[in-house]
This record gives C-alpha cells, sequence and structure tokens, in this order.
C-alpha cells in the first residue's frame, strides 16, 4: 500500500506543480500590463501560489478571469 501512495504522491505532485506554473506564468503576463490596485492583487496572488495547494490554486485561477 504504501508504494501506490507513493506513487500517487508522485503524480498529485508533479499535477500541483504544473497548475502552479502555468498560474504564475497567467498572473506575470496580466501583471505587465496591470496598474494601481490590480498589480497589488497579482503580486498577493503570487506570493500565495508559493504556499497554495490544489484547491487554492483553483481559486486564485477564477479570481484572476474575474478581474
Amino acid at each position: 500500500m504504501n508504494i501506490l501512495k507513493e506513487i500517487a504522491k508522485f503524480f498529485i505532485g508533479k499535477t500541483l506543480s504544473e497548475k502552479r506554473e502555468e498560474t504564475k506564468a497567467k498572473l506575470n503576463e496580466k501583471l505587465k500590463t496591470a496598474t494601481g490596485s490590480e498589480a497589488i492583487k497579482y503580486a498577493v496572488c503570487l506570493q500565495l501560489i508559493e504556499e497554495a495547494d490544489g484547491k487554492v490554486i483553483e481559486a486564485i485561477n477564477k479570481f484572476i478571469d474575474k478581474i
């Protein structure tokens, strides 16, 4: 059972890393054209992504799309 858990962690971790990198790229692109409070929001989101899990990254993506 432990082997299966380790394999699952590997794939989940890889997927989470990919989502994190995609979200960072999206934020960095929007940050280039943002001004004022939008720039601050994007910068804060970038900082949150570093410690975020999958649910938080999904919430950040939804937030980015709304702005």
